[in-house]
């Protein structure tokens, strides 16, 4: 599924663990450890949103400032209004919602070939093999937070030296980004990446074309 059909029903977590504002914050943090998360919706007496906490609210507006975790309530510093969305709201929605830079540390990249076209092959070649979705861990630092179009190399040197960005915005929860690449070989890449994100997800669409391939190579199209 592209990013431009999904849902926030395809990337949420359903029925999440919550705290209420009478929690203390001992609680909430070992919510966050059991969950493996970050942050913790808050409820009110109806089920109802009234805010959230996180890590660095317990940190910084109450760790920071002398409170003790196993006396001080989640009300003390959680993070208000609560903004919320329908289930059936686009993830360019969701990203607009929340309006954050993606959060630096150990991220879990999943990476899928969608479709993919061949010309400029002899005849009858056929086409290249799909591969199954493949999933890798990278690190994000603070300086590609701040820059950004740097991630989207794939770590790979001959891309960071031989390619240019004709446009790059990566900001208010959407991605934007045109790329040609000049090898030494006399191979020319074309691509294009556009998606959304928040401070913890991140979903994108490429496409890539090259031209220039050893006469008698196939020229792919991948998206």
């Amino acid at each position: 599924m592209k990013a431009k059909d999904m849902k926030a029903r395809d990337i949420m977590t359903p029925q999440p663990r919550c705290c209420s504002a009478d929690d203390t914050l001992e609680h909430a943090a070992r919510i966050m450890l059991e969950e493996d998360v970050g942050e913790v919706p808050v409820v009110d007496a109806q089920r109802h949103p009234a805010g959230v906490i996180t890590d660095r609210d317990i940190v910084v507006r109450c760790v920071a400032n002398g409170e003790r975790t196993d006396q001080s309530r989640v009300g003390q510093c959680m993070t208000v209004p609560a903004k919320t969305l329908r289930e059936d709201a686009s993830l360019e929605d969701v990203a607009k919602t929340q309006k954050a830079k993606i959060q630096p540390g150990e991220w879990q990249v999943t990476m899928e070939m969608i479709d993919q076209k061949v010309t400029g092959g002899p005849p009858g070649m056929p086409a290249m093999p799909k591969s199954p979705p493949v999933t890798t861990k990278t690190c994000i630092t603070p300086e590609q937070v701040n820059r950004p179009e740097g991630m989207f190399s794939g770590g790979m040197d001959s891309l960071k030296k031989n390619c240019t960005y004709d446009s790059f915005s990566m900001a208010d929860g959407k991605i934007d980004a045109k790329m040609h690449c000049q090898m030494p070989d006399g191979m020319k890449i074309e691509a294009t990446n556009s998606g959304t994100f928040s401070a913890t997800e991140l979903s994108s669409d490429s496409t890539s074309s090259v031209t220039g391939l050893p006469v008698g190579s196939a020229v792919p199209e991948v998206i």
